[in-house]
Formats: structure tokens, C-alpha cells, sequence
């Protein structure tokens, strides 16, 4: 099951889980500073790290300045990609982070800070103007306007960077989904705690999770653009792939909803006849709706489909920093 919608389900996201936490509190204290300087340390590290673009441009520098107060997490934010990105945020708990939206040029990199237990999504938007406020606007993907409802992510088919950060007192879950869609490559790699990393720097896996398949970060557009799948592609005005939608997308692009006898065994909705994890079959979807086929192929690791948890969740222990790769394997 999509990671959000999970813990949306069973009640974890926003529950403050320090109570179950048998220390005291300037033990906390104490934990809190060492990981917040096992994070710096990493994150060092790491700015001295480069990154090769997978554009043929140069190497990407990685370039971190930011040191984490108590009680905060880093995030990095990397565009290894051929376009700008804009950056933007959705929070589900730990408060707003005092931006939304961030500008990531070709070849850049920026660094946040977020509370310790933080809930939310990251996502790029792509092809945007930028109003005078210095907020993109029109963009082609991913965008959630001002006044726009966006509690469960973006606007349109953008590939989601989730988090669920539960410092302290247990392991953070993180994942990448294409439940709703896909326009942009993205991997997550760790930085600090004391998880061993899932993913290597460029974004590959150490075996495939499936036999025969795929272990590295590849661009999903490339896939979608087979004229078989027509129905899932979104393309700009040159006709060119720019978003690939998922079947539970398309679906609901037709005029149905999720729970609709339609819809109901692609997006697979709790409480309906497709929501559970054996009664969810992509397997037996169409191959013109075959979204999952795309997307596992295309990043292994992300989420395909709404109950797609074996090869998925991923987490890590202790304080742990997060550095979130747009591109592919290089």
C-alpha cells in the first residue's frame, strides 16, 4: 500500500511517539546532540562528494552549508537532471517549513532543515514561469497553485519523495511513489543514522527485486512513450512524454472515482473489492494500462502500485539526514 495512505489508515502519521520512549529528558537531550553532530558529519562528507550528471554536462558539486540545529533533520535536494526543477513541499505533521518552493537550476543543489518528527512530501515541478512573488506558475507538471487543495501531494502527476520521520523512538519510512503518476526520475539516499544506505550514490539497488529485472534509477517517460501506452501519456504541445500517468490516474481522468466498479481494481481503495493486498492485481491489468510495469521498470525501488510494500518501504534508524536525487543512474 502507498506509504501516505498507510499511515493515514492506521493513524501513525502525526502521532508523536516520544511516549513510548523510556528516557529521560536530558537523556533525549544528550541523543539529540550526538546525532544532530553524526548528521553534520556525514553531511561534510557528503558536500565534498561530486555527482555524475547523467546529462554529460560535468559533475553535479554537491555544495552543503547547512548545519542542522537540535531537534532538525537534513535534506539536500540535487538536480542531476537536463531542465530546472522547482522543488516544492507539502506537511503532513511537524509543523510548515518556512518554504514551500525552491529553485533548482541544472548541475544544483540546495539544503533544508526540517524538524525531527516531520511527515511529508517532496515533488519537482517542471517547465514553470515564475510570478512575482518568485512562485512558479504554469508549470507543465507537478505543480500545486496557491488556493489549489493539495493535501495529498501534487497537482498532477509528479513522482512523490515521502517521508515519515519518527525521531525519537523509532525508525523513519521513506519511500519514492509513482501511485498517482510519474514526471521526474528521483532517489533517496541516507545520510548519518546507523542504517546501512539502500541505495548506492547513483541511485541502483545491489540485486533487482524481481527475477531478471532492473536495479537502477531510469527515466519512466522513455518507457510510457511506446505508443501502447497512449492512454497513460501526458505530452506538451510538440507531442513529446513529459508525465506518465498511472492506470488508477487514467481512470479517474475518464470520469470515475476510485471506488468505482472501474476504477476500483487499478487504484484499489481500502474497504472495496480490490483493497487488499491479495485482491490487488496488476498482474492481471490490461497491458495498455500496465503503469506498474513502467514504473518497477523504471525505478525498482519506488512504489508501482497502491499495495506495492515488499520491494518499497525503506527506513532508516536513528537521526537521519536525506538526500533527494532528481535524475538517473549515471
Amino acid at each position: 500500500m502507498k506509504f501516505w495512505h498507510k499511515f493515514l489508515a492506521v493513524g501513525v502519521i502525526g502521532a508523536v511517539m516520544v511516549g513510548s520512549v523510556a528516557t529521560s529528558n536530558a537523556q533525549q537531550k544528550r541523543e539529540q546532540q550526538q546525532n544532530a553532530a553524526m548528521v553534520q558529519q556525514a553531511a561534510n562528507q557528503q558536500a565534498t562528494d561530486q555527482v555524475q550528471s547523467s546529462t554529460g554536462s560535468g559533475p553535479v558539486n554537491v555544495n552543503n552549508t547547512l548545519t542542522p540545529g537540535v531537534g532538525q533533520r537534513l535534506v539536500i535536494f540535487v538536480n542531476d537532471w537536463n531542465q530546472t526543477i522547482w522543488v516544492e513541499a507539502i506537511t503532513s505533521f511537524g509543523g510548515p517549513l518556512p518554504a514551500t518552493h525552491w529553485v533548482l537550476p541544472q548541475g544544483a543543489s540546495v539544503s533544508i532543515s526540517v524538524p525531527d518528527h516531520w511527515d511529508g512530501r517532496f515533488w519537482g515541478d517542471t517547465d514553470c514561469s515564475v510570478d512575482a512573488t518568485g512562485q512558479p506558475t504554469g508549470c507543465a507538471t507537478g505543480h500545486c497553485p496557491p488556493g489549489t487543495s493539495c493535501e495529498g501531494g501534487a497537482a498532477s502527476f509528479a513522482t512523490l519523495a515521502e517521508f515519515n520521520m519518527q525521531y525519537p523512538g523509532a525508525n523513519d519510512i521513506y519511500d519514492v511513489s509513482l501511485v498517482d503518476g510519474y514526471n521526474l526520475p528521483i532517489y533517496i539516499n541516507t545520510i548519518g543514522g546507523s542504517t546501512p544506505d539502500v541505495l548506492s550514490a547513483h541511485g541502483c539497488l545491489s540485486a533487482p527485486v524481481v527475477p531478471g529485472g532492473t536495479t537502477c534509477t531510469t527515466d519512466a517517460n522513455v518507457l510510457c512513450a511506446n505508443s501502447q501506452y497512449s492512454d497513460l501519456q501526458v505530452t506538451d504541445a510538440s507531442g513529446n512524454v513529459i508525465a506518465c500517468k498511472s492506470a488508477c490516474t487514467e481512470l479517474e481522468a475518464e470520469g470515475n472515482t476510485p471506488d468505482d466498479v472501474a476504477a476500483d481494481p487499478y487504484c484499489c481503495p481500502g474497504g472495496t473489492a480490490h483493497g487488499t493486498t491479495q485482491t490487488c492485481q496488476p498482474d492481471t491489468w490490461p497491458p495498455e494500462l500496465g503503469s506498474n510495469k513502467i514504473f518497477k521498470q523504471a525505478e525498482p525501488f519506488a512504489y508501482s502500485y497502491t499495495f506495492d510494500d515488499g520491494t518499497s518501504t525503506l527506513s532508516c534508524a536513528g537521526s537521519c539526514g536525506y538526500q533527494i536525487t532528481f535524475g538517473v543512474s549515471g
